[in-house]
């Protein structure tokens, strides 16, 4: 496995933009299991601040950030 670090004060808009495209276009692209209630919970209350910026303080849980490295495109 290679970790590779993110910046998030460099690439937090594209990673936010890529999670609403993958969720939003078309009826979304991608489909998570139920029992990953939390994930499903932290994405559904996601607030997004100006500038791009995930607002940490209204949205459930902390996998939002997680979820945007996940599906960081190259």
């Amino acid at each position: 496995m290679d970790v590779v670090p993110v910046n998030f004060s460099m690439e937090h808009k594209s990673m936010l933009g890529n999670v609403k495209m993958l969720m939003e276009r078309d009826g979304g692209y991608v489909a998570i299991n139920p029992k990953f209630d939390k994930l499903i919970t932290s994405l559904r209350t996601a607030v997004e601040k100006c500038e791009g910026m995930l607002d940490k303080e209204a949205t459930s849980y902390s996998f939002c950030s997680c979820y945007q490295c996940i599906v960081k495109l190259q």
